[in-house]
């Protein structure tokens, strides 16, 4: 089975592709073109990249090498097995969507399973400037609580302050433990 390399948007993904040198063909409707670059700046799973094209000798064939330029987003590993990335501002909580952050185009709503009640339908944020990710109570009835990776106790947030987040660290909300990732630059 084999699959032609065609210029455009890879779906999905925010990613260009374009092609440095078109395969000949007779009936090609792709038109030849310049030399240029893949780049996936909005997937979060890839980071950004950059990738060339190289045509195989007589083959009319081109193989696309990707390679990422720098470290993909950070993340949020949740004790259950679900992971989010952390691309944008999230508003975490048993039914984060009605929250101003979100209603306003602010934020991403992130629901997390509460059997329990012990969450806040908008329990805690998420936000980010440049690299530096900062976890936020939104004035939870339970608290949010965060550990270092090493740590043995929780501390619990003042609500409405900013706390900066490093890689390891651990989140409580309720009954949830999250841990997050920050990959190195």
């Amino acid at each position: 089975m084999s699959f032609d390399l065609v210029e455009g948007t890879v779906p999905g993904s925010g990613a260009m592709l374009q092609l440095a040198a078109p395969a000949p063909s007779s009936s090609s409707a792709v038109p030849p073109a310049a030399p240029s670059s893949f780049t996936a700046a909005s997937d979060a799973g890839f980071g950004s990249g950059a990738s060339r094209a190289v045509a195989a000798p007589d083959s009319g064939e081109q193989t696309a090498f990707w390679r990422p330029d720098k470290a993909s987003a950070p993340v949020l590993r949740f004790d259950d097995g679900m992971v989010v990335t952390v691309d944008e501002d999230i508003v975490l909580g048993r039914r984060p969507d009605n929250h101003e952050m979100v209603t306003s185009g602010g934020a991403r709503p992130v629901p997390i399973a509460d059997t329990q009640n012990v969450l806040s339908s908008a329990h805690a944020a998420l936000s980010r400037s440049g690299s530096e990710v900062s976890l936020i109570d939104l004035g939870s009835l339970n608290g949010t609580h965060v550990a270092g990776p090493e740590a043995t106790e929780w501390t619990q947030l003042e609500p409405g302050v900013a706390h900066p987040l490093s890689d390891g660290d651990r989140l409580l909300l309720g009954w949830t433990v999250i841990t997050f990732e920050q990959p190195t630059e």
